[in-house]
């Protein structure tokens, strides 16, 4: 089967690890400088850029993982089938109306046009497991409250982290639940 990073461009390659440098450089240096001096504004500093560099390192991390790990998958399980009851929620989501305002790393991924069904079909439950592995790791920067405090920051971005992964999970989910029709 295909994998969802099969094509990946080396471009976009080199510009995920870039982006994973530039936020974790800085929030290593912040976090010594706040140990260090022990000043409000280098604490401020340090739990932004701890929070963004988790948040884009892992993502970038598990978008690199979870679609290794996907072949050998059992996406037969109870977890990845459609329930009945996710029709209604997604009727009362809308998810229709703003799908396909969401933007996609590979649209060729899902495009049934360029790919077998199944293997579009393979590409959804790739991206859920990532999008779905990412809403779950955004909760892990709240273990941060013990050491930095703040926990409202930490909480609200995990929160916010979760939901945006959760809103890709919901587009697969529909998105899939029509494809399977077909299958």
């Amino acid at each position: 089967m295909t994998s969802v990073n099969s094509e990946v461009n080396p471009k976009l390659v080199f510009a995920k690890w870039f982006a994973c440098a530039v936020t974790t450089v800085p929030a290593i240096v912040l976090c010594v400088l706040y140990a260090v001096f022990g000043l409000p504004v280098l604490k401020t500093l340090a739990v932004t850029f701890v929070v963004v560099a988790f948040n884009c390192d892992a993502r970038i991390l598990l978008g690199w993982l979870v679609p290794k790990i996907a072949p050998h998958v059992n996406f037969e399980r109870g977890c990845f089938r459609i329930k009945p009851f996710e029709k209604k929620i997604f009727e009362v989501l809308r998810v229709r109306s703003w799908k396909n305002h969401m933007p996609t790393y590979l649209p060729g991924a899902f495009n049934p046009f360029d790919r077998s069904l199944a293997e579009v079909r393979f590409n959804m439950l790739t991206a859920e497991c990532v999008h779905m592995s990412c809403a779950l790791v955004s909760y892990v920067p709240m273990f941060l409250i013990f050491v930095f405090g703040c926990p409202v920051v930490f909480i609200m971005t995990s929160v916010a982290g979760s939901l945006i992964d959760l809103m890709f999970v919901t587009v697969q989910r529909f998105n899939r639940s029509r494809l399977e029709k077909i299958i």
